[in-house]
């Protein structure tokens, strides 16, 4: 990671042989987490972007979804980011379905432990 957090890595495939990434990594602050969320977003369009506030009105997480146009297959790279705390999961594929997969397998267990999947 460009902010020098330390991070693991995934790659999954569907089916049809479309591939996604995801990249994970828990942060030190909201700050740093910010700062890579930043970098990461730089090349992208973000087309939606969701937040959850504590009642102090602190971003604690979020779903940000982001495009590129590329010469591939589907025309665009699409990167999904969730964030959960200072733990933030990059999901980036041709295919934004395939990026919704992915998050499905990562999310879920998260928001299971905390019972609201």
């Amino acid at each position: 990671m460009s902010t020098g957090a330390r991070a693991g890595f995934r790659i999954y495939s569907a089916s049809d042989g479309i591939e996604g990434e995801v990249w994970y990594a828990e942060f030190d602050s909201m700050d740093v987490a910010d700062k890579e969320i930043g970098t990461w977003l730089k090349p992208f369009q973000v087309e939606a972007q969701n937040q959850l506030k504590d009642e102090s009105e602190h971003v604690i997480g979020e779903r940000i979804i982001a495009s590129i146009t590329h010469n591939n297959p589907s025309g665009k790279d699409f990167l999904l980011i969730r964030r959960n705390g200072l733990v933030v999961h990059f999901i980036r594929s041709d295919s934004f379905r395939v990026a919704e997969q992915i998050e499905a397998l990562i999310v879920c267990p998260l928001l299971i432990a905390a019972h609201s999947c």
